[in-house]
């Protein structure tokens, strides 16, 4: 038998991470399939023209979006409003 409070915290745990991940995903899933405009896209564009600190800058700016809203998750979880530790 399976208790649902008891499940909670891994599956608030898998939500953070999968979220983080999702920006990553989709970036690589734009870097394979190039539509117009994307932020995988430009990054294959600044690495094409070897300019290295845009594509730096898109980097860090995805790296910054992942973890944002990983945190967003981890302070809803922590405040209790998505799931209960």
């Amino acid at each position: 038998m399976i208790y649902l409070p008891s499940m909670l915290p891994y599956v608030g745990n898998a939500v953070s991470t999968g979220l983080g991940l999702t920006w990553k995903s989709v970036v690589a899933a734009e870097i394979l399939s190039m539509p117009s405009k994307g932020m995988g896209t430009s990054m294959q564009a600044a690495q094409f023209q070897l300019d290295t600190p845009l594509l730096f800058a898109w980097t860090l700016l995805i790296v910054a979006l992942s973890a944002v809203f990983e945190g967003l998750v981890a302070l809803i979880q922590k405040k209790g409003m998505l799931l209960h530790d």
